[in-house]
């Protein structure tokens, strides 16, 4: 009767709207949304990892972005967390129950790529035109997106310590981000682009992993294959790495140039020596994706869907040139 609909008296809803008045009542937000089908809830999901989301930097300053704009409005996120066994108990991911459900309006997420069990589902969402705004690049016309060009800055990051004469370098990068097939492709084009060899060895480590395995390996590229570059993806294991360093007498950047990722501004700056770094801003993709989403569902138009957002590279002298 309050949202207007049809086949009620006037005289009727004026009485009502009297005795509201007289009564003092505010009507339910919770009710008006079920009544209209709207939650005004946004759901927040990332594909499983091996890590808990608040074990990752890049996943607490993505959060932190879509709160800063959620906050503002009449909306509240809920986070879809999900590990490993809950995928392969559900064989689908978490927001499709929401989504079936009606317990969200909006879906945020982290990008989903082909190669990703989930893309099916993600795809479908758009297809049927679901509002979603998503990190990564674009995967077609509908929905929103924000990136920073993953494939981009990893073969920048190559480019520099192959332009300063380093040929051996040590990739520390995080298990079960699910980046690592991109990581290979980017090495693979960059490869067949160059005409001396670059030798890149992966390591998989994330947060929750022994220090020692990481150490041993340590010990074997740098102190016997004598690897002369590190790229670091995840910054609370550059402190290790420079620990290592130090008690071998190994110095960066003389011996050893050292290269990582950071998505809280200046995090690379705060160690002894600061480390050279891509930036790329977790934050305000976080916050962008939010605003496009939230300005779609209040019927407003978007003009600009799909956003760039550039990851800056910063040179604190961590880079030798050894040619």
């Amino acid at each position: 009767m309050l949202n207007n609909s049809a086949g009620v008296k006037p005289n009727k809803v004026d009485a009502v709207r009297k005795a509201m008045k007289e009564l003092n009542y505010v009507p339910s937000e919770l009710a008006r949304g079920l009544a209209k089908n709207a939650t005004k809830m946004i759901g927040f999901y990332m594909p499983f990892s091996s890590i808990s989301l608040f074990d990752s930097k890049y996943a607490l300053e993505l959060l932190r972005g879509v709160d800063k704009v959620i906050s503002r409005t009449d909306y509240s996120m809920v986070i879809l967390n999900e590990n490993v066994s809950d995928f392969k108990k559900l064989r689908q991911p978490k927001f499709v129950s929401y989504v079936m459900q009606n317990r969200i309006d909006g879906l945020i997420l982290n990008g989903i790529y082909q190669s990703y069990e989930s893309f099916p589902y993600f795809k479908k969402l758009l297809d049927n035109n679901f509002p979603v705004a998503y990190i990564g690049k674009r995967v077609n016309k509908e929905g929103f997106n924000v990136y920073a060009g993953y494939d981009n800055y990893i073969y920048s990051m190559l480019e520099a310590f192959y332009k300063n004469g380093h040929r051996k370098v040590l990739a520390v990068i995080n298990k079960g981000s699910f980046n690592l097939d991109r990581f290979e492709q980017v090495i693979k084009k960059f490869r067949k682009e160059h005409s001396e060899y670059l030798d890149i060895t992966i390591i998989e480590t994330n947060a929750n992993d022994n220090n020692e395995q990481l150490i041993n390996s340590l010990k074997d590229l740098i102190l016997i294959k004598k690897c002369t570059g590190i790229f670091c993806d995840i910054t609370s294991n550059i402190p290790l790495i420079l620990s290592f360093l130090y008690l071998n007498n190994l110095s960066v950047p003389n011996d050893v140039s050292v290269i990582g990722i950071e998505h809280h501004k200046d995090d690379c700056a705060a160690y002894y020596p600061p480390i050279n770094s891509f930036y790329v801003p977790a934050y305000e993709m976080g916050s962008i994706a939010a605003e496009m989403l939230i300005s779609s569902l209040r019927g407003e138009i978007v003009e600009e869907t799909s956003k760039f957002v550039h990851a800056n590279y910063i040179n604190r002298g961590s880079m030798k040139n050894v040619n």
